[in-house]
């Protein structure tokens, strides 16, 4: 039976590590790294949503245009992006990349924040139909942001233990009112009804 030419670039090829010339195949690892896509057109606001970011724990990727972010939302294993609206008009002509992109990202299961146009209903009616996570109009200081993207990590974390068939640990309270903690599922909980 003939073998079939491997598909990789000699130049990739060589660069893998090798045993008898033939490369060595690895499994993937998992990485504990969150990435979240920041999408804006405006430099300042940029460097502004990724500061909140990255304070808030996440590793960050940032783009200024619709098209790339698309081709990095393809590559990378996103868990959530930020989309700058803010100051988007047909007028600039990205306007019709980020609406593509935003439809593009809301169907898959990432945490969706959109920084939208203070004022502006019919965009807010759109973001919030399509399924954001988040909606902030006029967003101007870090802070907010870098709480909400705190907050955002802790529940990408949640969602990962879940995807992952971890147990979730909730906080009970004892006889004597010191909280303890229990790894039973609620659905692993006896229930009474009262007679």
């Amino acid at each position: 039976m003939p073998q079939s030419e491997s598909t990789t670039p000699a130049s990739a090829r060589s660069a893998l590590p090798q045993v008898g010339g033939r490369p060595i195949r690895r499994e993937a690892k998992a990485v504990d790294l969150f990435h979240c896509l920041i999408v804006s057109a405006d430099l300042p606001r940029q460097e502004m949503l990724a500061r909140a970011a990255a304070e808030g724990g996440w590793e960050t990727v940032v783009c200024s245009d619709g098209r790339t972010a698309l081709s990095h939302a393809s590559v990378l294993f996103l868990q959530m992006a930020i989309v700058d609206l803010d100051g988007q008009s047909c007028a600039n002509g990205n306007a019709g990349e980020f609406d593509e992109l935003l439809e593009r990202l809301a169907p898959t299961k990432l945490l969706l924040l959109v920084c939208g146009n203070e004022g502006d209903t019919e965009e807010e009616i759109k973001i919030r139909q399509l399924g954001a996570w988040l909606y902030l109009p006029g967003v101007v200081e870090t802070s907010d942001v870098s709480l909400l993207c705190t907050e955002a990590r802790h529940i990408a974390e949640r969602l990962h233990a879940m995807a992952q068939g971890a147990p979730r640990v909730t906080a009970r309270v004892s006889s004597n009112g010191t909280e303890r903690a229990s790894d039973r599922r609620p659905s692993d909980r006896i229930r009474y009804k009262p007679n």
